[in-house]
């Protein structure tokens, strides 16, 4: 079997399906295989290529990270063997808020989505995204209720006396509890703000300690960067920062928090606030000039989104207006891209193409709801035959012999009428998800032509967000992947408009 990665070519997207049902579920007829065909009935209508088969039959909730399955997904989204996990409902993938949020920033990090048939989330459409702007609101408010708690717990340790917690900085040290100058580093840390005083540049600073024996605590030479961080920490004005930066689970690196959630604790000084003051003036003048010197700028339109057929990421190299692969060599001049592009959207979002779009998409899932709702008849049916049969053999009216001649065919024939109905009712779930992301993307259309048709680079590529998820260069054609599909006659799962003729596409 071959699996997919972020650099697959056009029509190939690679997803797993996660099972997992509780016992209880079970015993109550909810089986794992239907929840895995219904999952692989969407996937088949998003023409999508399921690799994986995440298998948690009977797992308990609070045991689901670390399970094996789950680590084993959690790496095949990490590595690109899969770009989407698809599920029956968020409680099947996470027991509570927490995990969910973890969940969901582990595969925007990768670049994943997420699909849960029962809510109909797919945080890869447009609609769908929404939902990942609604957890990162959950998520703020969980972290100032955190930092809210941990604010207080601190401010009533300090005042108790208590330590709190970690190392003590450089040039303090615990002393009953209490943070005190160290004799020994408290010196040295204020010396760092009289070299820096007469002679405004950190790595003269450091050399001069390093130069006159002195060291840092772990006994190694003073570099630049803790130098810069000795002089910009409030600690020695006497205001201990804590609550200021958090482990990254991914990286291992210490990031920081927003300053909303930092608490400050008063404590002796080794400076004055006057000393301090001046030294972190040149710093902050230093920090605020870095940010204005003018960095790489995309000064293209589809930047990002243009791959080619070969797999290969396009870009505009310095002095030519074409996209090229750096794999192949295959190029597109970039301001015909452009102007073919605005020119098809413009033909795309008119009134009547809007409507025949919605009109579609609306059948397509009133169609396959009435086909649900055939066959779920027919499996009541079928269930109810199976009924009347075990009562006439539990009544003595029927021999087990012809009981068995009865009873299995019947029961062959319940059983595929379910895994069709399960099949059908996955895409009846991307039908239903499909219509819901086209009248939001549409509903925007008149917007998305004014964007378009901008001056700004920015609003441009505003509207390209809502429309294109990628644009893939062949050889002879260009075929533009969007988050909705604009001509109801060309509706296909991979939602794939092709552009031919893009001005010149050449090899």
């Amino acid at each position: 079997m071959t699996y997919g990665s972020k650099e697959h070519g056009p029509g190939h997207r690679p997803v797993g399906v996660w099972v997992r049902v509780s016992t209880a579920n079970q015993a109550a007829g909810d089986s794992p295989e239907t929840h895995e065909q219904r999952a692989l009935g969407y996937a088949a209508a998003k023409g999508w290529e399921v690799v994986e088969v995440y298998r948690l039959a009977g797992v308990s909730g609070k045991n689901v990270r670390d399970h094996s399955e789950c680590r084993r997904m959690l790496e095949d989204i990490k590595s690109g063997k899969i770009e989407a996990l698809i599920f029956s409902k968020l409680a099947r993938l996470a027991r509570n808020t927490r995990d969910l949020l973890d969940f969901a920033d582990y595969f925007r990090e990768h670049e994943a989505d997420l699909v849960s048939l029962k809510e109909s989330i797919d945080t890869g459409s447009h609609a769908g995204r929404f939902f990942y702007t609604m957890l990162a609101a959950l998520a703020q408010f969980e972290r100032e209720e955190i930092a809210s708690r941990v604010k207080d717990a601190v401010a009533t340790r300090a005042k108790l006396g208590k330590p709190l917690g970690g190392a003590a900085p450089y040039g303090y040290r615990y002393e009953n509890g209490q943070l005190v100058v160290d004799p020994e580093e408290g010196p040295v840390r204020a010396l760092m703000y009289e070299l820096f005083v007469k002679d405004p540049r950190i790595q003269s600073v450091a050399r001069t300690l390093n130069e006159r024996g002195l060291r840092t605590r772990a006994g190694k030479r003073w570099g630049d960067t803790s130098v810069r961080s000795m002089l910009a920490d409030p600690i020695s004005k006497g205001l201990r920062r804590t609550n200021h930066s958090y482990r990254d689970k991914a990286t291992g690196r210490s990031l920081p928090k927003p300053e909303s959630e930092w608490v400050y604790i008063e404590v002796e000084p080794v400076v004055s606030d006057e000393v301090w003051d001046q030294v972190n003036a040149v710093l902050d003048a230093r920090a605020e000039e870095q940010k204005k010197r003018p960095g790489r700028t995309s000064k293209h339109l589809f930047t990002g989104y243009v791959v080619c057929e070969c797999g290969g990421k396009m870009y505009v190299p310095s002095r030519v207006n074409s996209y090229r692969c750096k794999v192949c060599g295959t190029s597109a001049p970039a301001d015909d891209l452009e102007a073919i592009f605005i020119a098809k959207v413009k033909q795309w979002l008119t009134p009547e193409t809007i409507a025949a779009i919605l009109l579609q998409a609306d059948q397509m899932v009133q169609d396959r709801a009435a086909l649900k709702a055939s066959l779920s008849a027919q499996v009541a049916a079928a269930q109810a035959d199976l009924d009347r049969l075990f009562d006439l053999h539990a009544q003595g009216q029927l021999p087990t012999l012809g009981f068995r001649e009865r009873y299995e065919p019947l029961d062959a024939r319940r059983q595929q009428l379910k895994k069709e109905l399960a099949t059908v009712e996955g895409e009846l779930n991307c039908f239903q998800m499909e219509l819901q992301s086209e009248e939001q993307a549409l509903a925007e259309a008149e917007l998305i032509l004014d964007r378009l048709q901008d001056s700004s680079l920015g609003i441009k590529r505003q509207a390209l967000e809502i429309l294109v998820r990628e644009i893939v260069i062949g050889k002879e054609e260009v075929v533009l992947r969007l988050n909705y599909s604009p001509f109801p006659s060309l509706e296909t799962p991979t939602r794939h408009h092709t552009l031919r003729g893009a001005g010149g596409v050449r090899n």
